[in-house]
This record gives structure tokens, C-alpha cells and sequence, in this order.
């Protein structure tokens, strides 16, 4: 109830103009989502990006960078550390065409206007996880929920995960149901999202990459190799959940290692995973996400450890609206 009432009365003055909101003078999309992660922001971020791109809009993203120990505008560089810009803007440099440029700032108008000063041509810039950064007025908001946790569904913190007011979903322009399946009961949820906004909404579901990537640059594996084959997984990301049951249709986990979404792992944390896996036959493997890959990649220790990130991409069917 307490951190009910402090969401909304922080909604209540941006609402009715008691903070100012920053018009910025390029069509900046926020997307974002009403709880505290596991939605799926990063590669769909990646997938708008994408999609302009081919349209051949001018397109940056800008991010908070989360769990970085930098502060202030910093342009993402593929030789830099998770450490100096966040997982997430890292992933997206490394996943993304060299034209599309990646920025951090905790100051989103600073951010935008460092982005406007830097590349003037730029027309679109897409803010990743800002659905709660109100200061900056956006052309369009896209808000993403999980089809295994739907907004609808959750409650507060700390009770459930959400951050920001079910009625927030209201200001969506488009409202992206993640995570899908043929199973997904599309007609029921959305009923009950038409309750809370009246935004487009469509339906995305991840894609599997085909291929192992090797952390630390070695030989990268075709997704058949595990197949029959033992391995171990380790996670540190919100919801883990479709990736290892992706994971168990095609090989066998002895053991998930599972952490906190964005953890700075420690070389014990090395070490342990090290140690389950000197327990395993031949050709066993270790596997982890992209994600988390960016986070462990520098750590001493994993030099001759065979672990792989498997990639992953969005089908999604975008609105053309929101590309023009």
C-alpha cells in the first residue's frame, strides 16, 4: 500500500504538470515495462533498432546502463566492460549493425541531447527501459509484459514485481505481450488488457539461435553438438525460466547455477562453477545467456572453460506506425 501510494502520487504530478517534461526535438521511443525486469527489453530494443535501420532511419539507443560503475554520457564501445556501460548496452553494441550507435546516461535529456550534439542527422533515438523515466516526453511508448507474468496479474513490490501502476499501462501506445507460444490463450489476455489501455497490442516469442557462441572468442559449436550431451547452466537474469526449459528439450542439465538478474560474478563463482563441471564427461559443456556472457567474459579463470552463450532474436510484428 505505501509504495502504492508513492507510485501514484508521483504519477498524479507529472499527470497534471507539476514537473516539467522534456520535448526533445527527435522521435524518441521508450521501451519499457510496469515491473522490475524479465520482460524481455534488451532484444527487443535490438529488434526496433533493427527494423529502422532497414528503413533506413538514423537510429540511436540510449540507456540507463544498469549495475555499471561509471556514472554520466559515455558512447558503448565494443572493447569495453560490462562493468564501465552495463550487460544490456554491451549486449546490444555487440548484437547491432556498426551504424547504430549505443549510449549510456542515467540523465536521460542530458543523454539525448549529448546523442543530438554527436549525430544531428539522427531521427530516431530509442530509450531502453525509461516507461517510468517520465521527464522526457516520448513520440511513442511501447510496453512490454510477460505472458508468464502479465501486469494484470502482479502486484507491488515487494508482494509481487511490479514498479509502476497497472493504470500506467494507459500511457502505452503499443503494448508487446512477450514470451509466447502456440499455447498462448491470445483472445483472453487481450480482454484483460483492454481493461487498463486501450494501446495496439501484439505478441512476440523468442527465437533460438543455431549456433553455441564461445564466451572468450574459441570455436563456435552448431546448437546439435549438445544434443545427448551433458552440461551445466548458469543464469543471472530476472526469469530464467524459458531459457533453461529451451535448454532441457535439447540436452541434458546436470546442474543450474542461478543468480540474481545483473550479477557481478566473483571469481569463486568461477571457481564453483569450475568445480561441477570437472565432474562431467568429455565434451561436456557450459552454457549461459548472452546476457550474462557480457558479465563473466573478463573474469580470470574462465580461460579453458568451454562455456557458450546462446543467442536469441524476437519475432515480433511491429506496427508501421511507430517506424514512420
Amino acid at each position: 500500500m505505501i509504495y502504492g501510494t508513492v507510485i501514484w502520487f508521483r504519477n498524479f504530478l507529472f499527470d497534471n504538470g507539476f514537473i516539467s517534461i522534456y520535448h526533445p526535438k527527435v522521435k524518441a521511443i521508450c521501451i519499457g515495462n510496469l515491473s522490475v525486469g524479465g520482460t524481455g527489453k534488451t532484444p527487443h530494443t535490438e529488434l526496433f533498432a533493427k527494423l529502422l535501420n532497414k528503413k533506413n532511419k538514423s537510429v540511436a539507443i540510449l540507456s540507463r546502463g544498469y549495475g555499471r560503475i561509471t556514472a554520466g554520457f559515455i558512447k558503448v564501445e565494443n572493447n569495453m566492460s560490462a562493468t564501465e556501460v552495463g550487460d544490456e548496452p554491451l549486449q546490444m553494441r555487440q548484437n547491432l549493425p556498426a551504424n547504430i550507435n549505443c549510449y549510456v546516461c542515467e540523465d536521460r535529456k542530458l543523454g539525448i541531447e549529448n546523442i543530438l550534439a554527436i549525430e544531428p542527422q539522427i531521427n530516431f533515438i530509442l530509450l531502453d527501459d525509461a516507461f517510468q523515466h517520465r521527464k522526457v516526453k516520448c513520440a511513442y511508448n511501447v510496453l512490454l509484459t510477460d505472458n508468464q507474468i502479465p501486469f494484470y496479474d502482479d502486484y507491488f513490490l515487494p508482494t509481487g514485481s511490479l514498479r509502476d501502476a497497472k493504470q500506467s499501462a494507459k500511457r502505452a501506445d503499443i503494448i508487446i505481450v512477450t514470451k509466447c507460444d502456440e499455447h498462448t490463450n491470445k483472445t483472453a489476455i487481450i480482454e484483460r488488457i483492454k481493461k487498463y489501455s486501450s494501446a495496439q497490442i501484439v505478441f512476440s516469442q523468442i527465437v533460438y539461435g543455431d549456433q553455441l557462441i564461445h564466451v572468450t572468442g574459441g570455436n563456435n559449436l552448431n546448437i546439435d553438438f549438445v544434443k545427448n550431451q551433458k552440461c551445466i547452466v548458469f543464469t543471472g537474469i530476472s526469469n530464467p525460466v524459458p531459457f533453461v526449459n529451451h535448454l532441457t528439450k535439447l540436452t541434458s542439465i546436470v546442474k543450474h547455477f542461478e543468480y540474481a538478474d545483473h550479477y557481478y560474478f566473483k571469481r569463486s563463482d568461477v571457481d564453483n562453477i569450475a568445480a561441477s563441471y570437472k565432474q562431467l564427461p568429455a565434451n561436456s559443456i557450459i552454457i549461459t545467456t548472452q546476457k550474462d556472457a557480457m558479465r563473466i567474459k573478463n573474469l580470470n579463470g574462465i580461460k579453458g572453460l568451454p562455456i557458450y552463450y546462446l543467442p536469441i532474436e524476437i519475432d515480433c510484428p511491429i506496427p508501421e506506425f511507430i517506424m514512420e
